[in-house]
């Protein structure tokens, strides 16, 4: 996987999206397709528990079956939850660098997880955003810059964590 570094690095000193303006920091987010890998059940988890970290999500919705789209739904309908729909290939550097922090916030059960290699681990760390992710091999090789969370607990310490020292590794590592 390759990232269009040069405009993920102009948007990490850019003015950030309009949108942004009315969520309150720490924004924490997933930008990316909205489907069946994403853990919707962690993220709504997270969300109660944390009613002081706002969740942001930007993607298309695609193929959720009846009982995630309730599932979503009932996510993004959390006042802490902000779902700010499909953006364009060029806006999403802009909506990538106005997080705290990046998640790669997906199930681990099932095959296709093994053959996984998101895009958007790449233009997080382009971003310098600290990464917390689920436990995939494709994230085993940067252990120096994303963090893996294997249960729910270990999701909010992470997080926790990746808030308030902005790690794992330096901004300019994670670049």
């Amino acid at each position: 996987n390759g990232v269009d570094f040069e405009r993920f690095e102009a948007a990490r000193i850019a003015t950030e999206p309009d949108e942004f303006a009315a969520i309150p920091r720490p924004r924490i987010g997933y930008i990316g397709s909205l489907n069946q890998k994403v853990d919707f059940a962690l993220l709504e988890s997270l969300s109660a528990r944390r009613p002081d970290w706002h969740f942001v999500l930007a993607g298309r919705t695609v193929g959720l079956g009846e009982a995630e789209t309730g599932r979503f739904n009932d996510f993004v309908g959390r006042s802490n939850v902000h779902f700010l729909g499909q953006k364009s290939t060029a806006e999403i550097a802009g909506y990538t660098a106005g997080l705290d922090v990046g998640l790669l916030c997906y199930r681990t059960s099932g095959a296709w997880t093994e053959g996984i290699y998101p895009l958007k681990l790449h233009e997080y760390l382009a971003c310098g955003l600290p990464v917390v992710s689920s436990d995939f091999p494709a994230v085993r090789d940067f252990p120096q810059v994303v963090r893996i969370a294997r249960d729910p607990q270990d999701w909010e310490r992470h997080l926790e964590q990746a808030l308030a020292d902005n790690g794992p590794g330096s901004v300019a590592e994670r670049i």
